[in-house]
């Protein structure tokens, strides 16, 4: 089998290359049409909320507010 595909190659050059600058030319267009979003950024999305509760310890603030708050934008996108 090996045979016969080396034959084919070496008989029909023409055909071997003209397929060859279809691959590499669908590659290209592939290549320039990925969005370059394709690859994850690695840094965690940072955002910085101010909230103040009079009367509340840290521990209640963290429970009341900042956990639910954490829970709620975790699965926005972006």
């Amino acid at each position: 089998m090996l045979k016969s595909i080396l034959a084919f190659g070496l008989t029909r050059r023409a055909i071997v290359i003209l397929a060859l600058l279809v691959f590499i030319g669908g590659g290209l267009i592939a290549f320039y049409k990925l969005n370059i979003e394709a690859y994850p950024n690695p840094a965690p999305v940072i955002l910085e909320i101010t909230a103040q509760a009079p009367g509340l310890s840290a521990e209640e603030m963290e429970r009341y507010y900042t956990k639910p708050m954490e829970v709620g934008i975790y699965p926005t996108p972006g």
